[in-house]
């Protein structure tokens, strides 16, 4: 059952110039493992990277919004500001991007253990000018 959708678009262009923030600037939204592919990229590249990663994880905080709002858990409220460190974009089988998320930090934040049985379906897409992402929250 499809719990949540979400969806992101940002221009790569907000992204040129961010290999010169300070690792510290960077891992307020970027995982280490992130910046570490991230760092063995070209300028263009660079950004093409951190852009599609960046509207993964405002994709997902759109999916999972709906998925608390269908299963009942909007009585704590909180910002997804501070789950940007908790969210990282790696590569799964055959290169196919997927989340890694640290689920123990939204449950704290929710007062509720209702991850267990949470899938999260990524798709990633950018090109010379435009990154998106879109994600589906799903549960068995």
């Amino acid at each position: 059952m499809i719990l949540g959708t979400g969806i992101d678009i940002v221009d790569v262009s907000r992204f040129m110039g961010w290999s010169k923030y300070s690792k510290e600037r960077l891992l307020k939204v970027f995982s280490d493992y992130e910046l570490s592919f991230a760092s063995q990229k070209s300028e263009g590249c660079f950004a093409q990277y951190l852009a599609v990663r960046f509207a993964a994880k405002e994709a997902l905080f759109k999916a999972l919004s709906a998925s608390l709002v269908n299963l009942g858990l909007t009585k704590n409220s909180f910002s997804f500001q501070f789950a940007r460190q908790y969210i990282e974009v790696i590569s799964g089988e055959w290169e196919v991007p997927i989340f890694k998320i640290n689920w123990h930090a939204f449950e704290e934040k929710l007062g509720s253990n209702f991850s267990k049985d949470l899938k999260t379906h990524l798709s990633l897409s950018h090109e010379k000018e435009y990154a998106t992402a879109v994600v589906i929250i799903s549960k068995d």
